[in-house]
């Protein structure tokens, strides 16, 4: 045997197993737009979120502030600050999957917002909080599963002012249907402080080849879109 060969047999042998990682089973890269886009999340199969007599005081106060044209409880809409999650992933603008070994990045239209999701990690005991949350992920099958914890109070759940604590966790599935053309993701929501049990909401994505994601700054569009209660 060519002793190159050997010797290349030997080196991969000695490497540590982590350190050899195997292909994702599936490709998810690409810009992906929503499906069916609609302002508020919205179980699976019907029915009523199921907010707890807490969460629902919340949400009604939101939705009274909005009916007045009162966006404050709102920071991305106020303040172009990150919108949180699954509300970044139910805009109604693209965004694009970089797939890597040990990593998935969402790229959004959205002010270039990014997010990272870490393959192969446990989700931190004590996470610091953070707008969009820290991601962890791992393939099942041709399912990516992510979980998320460690959000800020300030972001919403959906472009409907639902509420949450920083108590929430976020579940997310991720599987390719009609050929690789629509993405399926799951959401369940899990947050003791505004809802009486965990729910699950699905969203279905159209894939966009050829779309170039423009630049897109959010400050710049407030200039003339700002809320009323910004014009005052």
């Amino acid at each position: 045997m060519n002793r190159s060969v050997v010797a290349a047999a030997i080196l991969l042998a000695a490497l540590p197993v982590a350190a050899i990682s195997a292909p994702a089973p599936v490709n998810l890269s690409g810009i992906w737009s929503i499906k069916g886009y609609s302002p508020t999340l919205k179980p699976e199969g019907g029915g009523e979120v199921p907010l707890n007599r807490k969460g629902k005081a919340a949400y009604d106060k939101n939705k009274a502030m909005a009916a007045e044209g009162d966006f404050e409880f709102d920071e991305f809409k106020v303040a172009c600050l990150p919108p949180g999650l699954p509300r970044l992933m139910l805009i109604d603008k693209p965004f694009e999957i970089i797939q890597r070994d040990k990593t998935v990045f969402f790229v959004h239209q959205e002010n270039r917002l990014p997010r990272r999701v870490y393959l192969g990690e446990a989700l931190p005991t004590d996470p610091e909080l953070m707008y969009d949350g820290y991601s962890v992920g791992q393939w099942e099958g041709d399912t990516l599963k992510v979980q998320s914890s460690g959000f800020r109070a300030g972001t919403l759940l959906d472009d409907s002012g639902l509420p949450h604590t920083t108590a929430l966790k976020v579940g997310e599935t991720y599987r390719l249907l009609d050929g690789g053309n629509t993405l399926e993701a799951r959401f369940t929501i899990e947050d003791a402080g505004t809802f009486s049990k965990p729910w699950t909401a699905v969203a279905q994505y159209q894939k966009r080849p050829g779309y170039l994601i423009p630049e897109e700054v959010c400050a710049e569009r407030l200039k003339t879109t700002a809320p009323r209660n910004l014009q005052r």
